[in-house]
């Protein structure tokens, strides 16, 4: 019996990117959010993005390393999330209003190296050698040309760590499949459009 030999099965193209990168060539000028006084178009975004996610490559960040962010609800905070996913890696949610012990924890087990934040939101992440604070707004001399993609829908998206009610926080990942998976439903679900505009209710 002779048996034909397996072909490499090709990596598919990451399905959140494709969703983002869509909208900014199609309307640029549209506006993704607004927070107060201040909003963010699919262009600035997507350049912004682009920018920290080249700098977030150079420091390291690949598929199957974790970034952290330490920013409140805030257009910085789409920005930090949206370059994490550019640049390949998985996003960690660092909530500044933690108490240090707290946060040393999540760093400690998330194994971050690597922090994005501002000034006043890094005031109670750990100290030393090991962990590096990316500034958000750093890399506006970047390219603002995307990295290469290099992610798989089968690679993480971010971890969270639980509330630590029973015990230590523990982490649960999530990956881009499912992610992706969860918002196309929910677009349907909910029969959203271009045109439609939504609140952010999560606590």
């Amino acid at each position: 019996m002779t048996v034909a030999p397996l072909m490499p099965v090709p990596a598919l193209s990451d399905p959140l990117l494709s969703k983002f990168q869509a909208r900014a060539v199609e309307t640029p000028g549209g506006i993704i959010a607004v927070a107060g006084e201040a909003s963010l178009d699919a262009g600035t975004l997507e350049a912004r993005a682009n920018q920290l996610a080249r700098t977030l490559r150079s420091l390291g960040a690949r598929p199957g390393s974790f970034v952290g962010i330490a920013l409140d609800r805030s257009l910085d905070l789409l920005v930090a999330l949206l370059a994490v996913v550019k640049s390949g890696a998985a996003y960690v949610p660092l909530d500044p209003a933690y108490p240090r012990e707290r946060l040393a924890h999540m760093v400690g087990t998330a194994g971050l190296s690597l922090v994005i934040g501002r000034p006043d939101s890094v005031g109670n992440l750990p100290g030393g050698d090991t962990l590096r604070i990316l500034d958000v707004r750093d890399t506006e001399s970047a390219d603002p040309a995307g990295p290469k993609p290099l992610a798989t829908p089968d690679d993480p998206l971010y971890a969270i760590f639980t509330s630590g009610s029973t015990g230590q926080p523990k982490a649960a990942s999530v990956f881009r499949r499912n992610f992706a998976n969860l918002l196309d439903w929910y677009t349907r679900e909910m029969r959203l459009g271009p045109d439609d505009t939504t609140l952010v209710i999560s606590s």
